[in-house]
């Protein structure tokens, strides 16, 4: 008999493979990433993957586990700050050597913008002038009276990724602050210059928005918008139009010595579950029409249920 044969039976190691990527750089936005994860010769058919590094806390990555080869993993950036954010992606797999990823990103600061000087003053309002900044998406304008207090509807307003915008709804005669600051994602600015702007005398409308109605379909909502007039020759002529679901109690508001002070209650009644709007115009001589733009929200109604009695 012919002796037995010793066959030599070589086992590969399994690797683990992770394609590099490039560092990431932001004004505060969120970003993403990918690379590419392989295994070779696995033992088990599974990744699994860690954050660690002073600011892994900036960073997510999913999948964590990886069972499908090559799969892509999708890294995500969202600072909280400004700084450089150095983080490391660790995969290991049974009998594998680990395999670390180096991530790194940057979160910019924002510079300041510079606000320019007013255009378009009127009794009423002016248009902000301001520069574009670098990094940018968006922008928060502040306006304030004498007395340094935020007017009605002008405190951190946000107006958008614009570089102008049209300031309404303020009085005549009056000096006003006006600053504002860029944002990006997380990120904000310092605040701009400060600039001043004094209205001239004119005759002038103002009003207090009312925020949006809410109410049960078949059911009834009431909100007040107060209203003033200075500088009148006439009376205010309030309309209303839209939706049907909205209406008034006052058509006018008086005028007596060129002022005029007033409620226009609205009332909401939808008779249907949905979605309305409608807009509430001050139109008085001399003086600039003030659009109001209302809107309502119609929910389903609420059953409740009797309890049940013997019978």
């Amino acid at each position: 008999a012919n002796p037995s044969q010793k066959i030599s039976v070589t086992t590969l190691k399994p690797i683990i493979t992770m394609t590099s990527v490039s560092d990431l750089e932001t004004y505060g936005d969120q970003l993403t990433g990918k690379f590419t994860v392989d295994l070779l010769n696995a033992t088990e058919s599974k990744v699994v993957l860690a954050l660690g590094g002073d600011g892994a806390s900036a960073y997510t990555i999913s999948p964590t586990v990886i069972k499908t080869f090559p799969s892509e993993v999708t890294y995500t950036f969202a600072p909280s700050s400004v700084g450089t954010f150095n983080a490391t992606v660790t995969a290991t797999s049974a009998n594998a050597d680990n395999q670390e990823l180096k991530i790194k990103g940057v979160s910019k600061e924002i510079v300041a913008p510079v606000l320019q000087e007013a255009t378009e003053i009127e009794s009423s309002g002016f248009t902000a002038n301001w520069n574009e900044v670098v990094g940018a998406t968006g922008y928060i304008l502040n306006i304030y009276d004498a007395n340094g207090n935020a007017v009605d509807g002008y405190e951190n307003l946000e107006v958008g990724n614009v570089t102008t915008f049209v300031v309404d709804n303020i009085a005549p005669e009056q000096t006003y602050t006006c600053d504002v600051y860029a944002v990006s994602g997380n990120n904000k600015s310092e605040k701009s210059n400060k600039i001043q702007i004094t209205t001239p005398k004119g005759a002038v409308v103002t009003y207090v928005a009312i925020g949006e109605f809410e109410t049960p379909a078949g059911a009834t909502a009431e909100k007040t918008i107060y209203v003033d007039g200075v500088n009148l020759t006439g009376d205010v002529t309030v309309s209303l139009d839209g939706d049907a679901a909205f209406s008034t109690n006052v058509s006018s508001i008086t005028a007596t010595e060129g002022a005029a002070n007033g409620a226009v209650a609205i009332t909401f009644a939808p008779t249907v579950v949905g979605a309305y709007s409608a807009t509430v115009s001050l139109a008085t001589a001399g003086a600039k029409t003030k659009t109001i733009n209302i809107s309502g929200k119609a929910l389903p109604s609420t059953v409740t249920a009797l309890a049940a009695t013997a019978v």
